[in-house]
């Protein structure tokens, strides 16, 4: 195929989760001949007007993302988009009042859904609109698949030397625990006599479920600070080691474990790298149970209290489901010590099957890149000199407000500590080790090289001359 002339922008909004994945798609668009972009989302939105005119790989397609959308595409720029949380959801009414809108769909040209489950979703909600959906799969499945477990063996033998055997428990609280306060389903009001408001996480659902949810979850996450210590209790040949949702907040977490000798509080690198070096997995509604069942590995959904509609049905149905402590204890027991059997049953194959493609076959990656050069070749008009510079202004003026005026006010979004803590950064180097081992695994990508352009902000190129053939041209 020829290479094309259009760049690929492709932004990653929390760093241990998507960088990975991501990077992966980067090396084969650039493989293919894009011209990519890959960092920190919230740079790369700061300087989009910056950016050659090309696609920009949104992770989704949430009512908040309007404006952002509206000016790439003034600018010139197509946006396609992954929808990162098309997996787990509580219902299709929640999932439409809060990850999609009518303007922004009509502002995505092209959606890739993770299965056939998440194509029904945004097809009905499409109605007929003329936007494609491709039922792709996600790059992050491509890294739980056996062609490239080796690019995680080297951090969990790492891990396994630091930590010798340990339960992974991953927690997902970012609604009731998360970074800032206000970020949370429910804020608490200034006066006694006026009834909570609602959070970030509470805004676009009605006030009765969110309500609900908040109460779910808040007994759920007590549960769950109760359940370490009497681990850490009940299996003294194991250390526990407990990984917070990305937005959460560690404080708690830190305050259980400081008193336990053989627990620790750790967000740092991929999950698929702990999930690998753990001995089992516990969790309650986390998509890590997903990836827990792609690759393997032993998880248990612990479920002290269930509600309709507020559980997560599809990463629970994919685990060993424990109702009780006791339960848990010796459902855990009986995994490590390999006395119960770990096969995937008919049903949880039947349920992954329809709510996961590309397992097998053609990478994730590859299948989304074939999507936009397909549509690259169609040659799309340019906008008008007046629409790029009106996007232009609007980028600028965006970007000047986040940086020097939201990102001062308490508790917000843009606060460059809760960006830190999203986005911690990633050196040319250490990106080009990761191609490499991505290279390594797969017999491509040999000259694909990392160039910082900005800060958080790296340009993915290939140095080798137009033409070079790759393990996956010739196969």
């Amino acid at each position: 195929m020829p290479r094309q002339a259009r760049s690929l922008i492709v932004p990653v909004e929390n760093q241990v989760r998507e960088l990975d994945p991501k990077l992966l798609v980067a090396c084969a668009a650039a493989e293919r001949g894009f011209r990519v972009f890959l960092g920190s989302r919230t740079r790369i939105d700061f300087r989009i007007a910056s950016f050659p005119r090309g696609f920009y790989l949104a992770k989704g397609m949430t009512p908040k993302s309007a404006k952002m959308f509206r000016i790439m595409r003034r600018i010139g720029h197509e946006i396609a988009a992954l929808d990162e949380e098309g997996l787990v959801y509580h219902s299709a009414a929640e999932y439409y009042s809060r990850r999609v809108s009518d303007e922004t769909l009509q502002l995505v040209t092209t959606l890739f859904a993770w299965g056939d489950a998440g194509a029904e979703l945004l097809r009905d909600r499409l109605a007929g609109s003329g936007t494609p959906v491709r039922v792709t799969g996600n790059p992050r499945i491509d890294l739980l698949r056996p062609e490239l477990r080796g690019y995680f063996a080297a951090d969990a033998a790492r891990i396994r030397a630091r930590y010798g055997p340990f339960v992974l428990i991953n927690t997902n609280f970012s609604k009731v625990n998360a970074y800032f306060p206000k970020m949370n389903l429910l804020v608490p009001p200034d006066r006694t006599d006026h009834p909570a408001e609602l959070g970030a996480a509470g805004i676009g659902l009605p006030r009765e479920f969110a309500e609900g949810l908040a109460a779910h979850k808040s007994a759920l996450f007590e549960h769950f600070r109760a359940m370490i210590p009497a681990l850490h209790a009940a299996f003294p040949g194991h250390r526990l080691v407990v990984r917070p949702h990305p937005s959460e907040n560690r404080a708690p977490w830190q305050a259980i474990v400081s008193d336990l000798e053989r627990a620790d509080v750790i967000h740092e690198g991929n999950v698929i790298a702990w999930l690998e070096a753990s001995s089992a997995l516990i969790h309650n509604g986390c998509t890590t149970g997903i990836e827990a069942f792609c690759l393997g590995k032993p998880a248990i959904a612990y479920r002290p209290v269930s509600r309709e509609p507020f559980d997560l049905e599809l990463p629970n149905s994919l685990s060993r489901q424990c109702y009780d402590f006791e339960s848990l204890r010796e459902t855990l027991a009986g995994v490590l010590d390999e006395k119960l059997d770990t096969d995937p049953s008919e049903v949880q194959q039947s349920l992954v099957e329809h709510h996961i493609a590309a397992r097998d076959g053609e990478l994730a990656a590859d299948r989304i890149v074939d999507a936009l050069a397909e549509r690259a070749a169609e040659q799309t008009p340019l906008p008008s000199a007046a629409s790029r510079l009106r996007g232009r202004l609007a980028a600028t003026t965006r970007s000047l407000v986040k940086r020097h005026v939201k990102a001062r006010v308490p508790q917000h979004r843009n606060n460059p500590a809760y960006q830190r803590n999203r986005y911690q950064g990633v050196s040319e180097h250490e990106l080009e080790q990761r191609i490499a081992r991505l290279g390594a695994c797969l017999n491509r990508f040999d000259g694909l090289r990392a160039r910082p352009i900005a800060e958080h902000i790296h340009e993915i190129l290939a140095v080798d001359p137009p033409g070079k053939s790759t393990a996956r041209d010739s196969a």
